[in-house]
């Protein structure tokens, strides 16, 4: 490997060991803890605001999450299955299919292909309809 690159790959890693233990001055958390936004063109008149947090959170907390993923794996699989769960997704997918299968009055999901419309639909409506036929 290029010396130089040794050298850039230790300093980066002392200073996410650092981060991680608390060891920098409290300043610098703040600025871990900020976002830079940006607005991109969304339309012909709007704006969508995008937030691009900071480079070494995403470090520090990416190597947290792996130097933890079983700890975590044990807090959360009772309460999400999403989220750096490995193959969780798959089984609230499967799950769901069954329970959809066996029990097709449960389903409150809107499905309609002809239509996009996933954004205009009234789901208050359809919440309102499903409690009053319980």
């Amino acid at each position: 490997m290029d010396p130089a690159a040794t050298r850039l790959l230790t300093s980066l890693t002392e200073l996410i060991n650092k981060a991680q233990q608390g060891k920098l001055p409290d300043f610098l958390y703040k600025h871990l803890a900020d976002a830079e936004l940006l607005a991109l063109k969304k339309g012909a008149e709007d704006v969508r605001p995008i937030a691009m947090g900071n480079m070494l959170r995403k470090l520090v907390s990416r190597s947290l999450a792996m130097q933890y993923r079983e700890q975590m794996e044990t807090f959360f699989v009772p309460l999400q299955f999403g989220v750096g769960i490995s193959q969780r997704a798959e089984v609230v997918v499967h799950a769901t299919r069954v329970l959809m299968d066996q029990h097709p009055d449960w389903v409150v999901f809107k499905a309609d292909d002809d239509d996009d419309d996933y954004l205009t639909w009234s789901r208050l409506d359809d919440v309102t309809k499903f409690k009053t036929n319980q």
